[in-house]
């Protein structure tokens, strides 16, 4: 686990810091819809704010909780920059763990 603290869902699976392992490295559960480049601004526009408003309603939400998950529903920037954050931070996890690619 890449977070603070271990969760429910798998308490016997360590988290980042049960490793010895700094809390700066900490990443999260993250899910996306991503498409391809290119798209109209109007027709981007509207998919985002449709996802927006789908991560927002009681079924997405009550489906997520159960799987311990929580629903943002961010922007389709904010996303760009978390899954950004996200590459580098994983890459600093495996760096250190001394994992690399084969």
């Amino acid at each position: 686990m890449t977070t603070d603290d271990r969760i429910l869902m798998l308490p016997d699976v360590p988290a980042i810091k049960d490793l010895g392992m700094s809390g700066d490295l900490k990443t999260i559960l993250w899910r996306g819809i991503f498409g391809p480049k290119g798209i109209p601004s109007d027709r981007l526009a509207t998919l985002e704010k449709a996802f927006q408003q789908a991560a927002q309603t009681a079924k997405v939400k009550s489906i997520l909780e159960r799987q311990g998950e929580d629903a943002v529903g961010s922007s389709g920037k904010q996303f760009e920059e978390l899954v950004r954050s996200e590459a580098a931070a994983n890459s600093e996890v495996a760096k250190q763990l001394g994992l690399s690619p084969k």
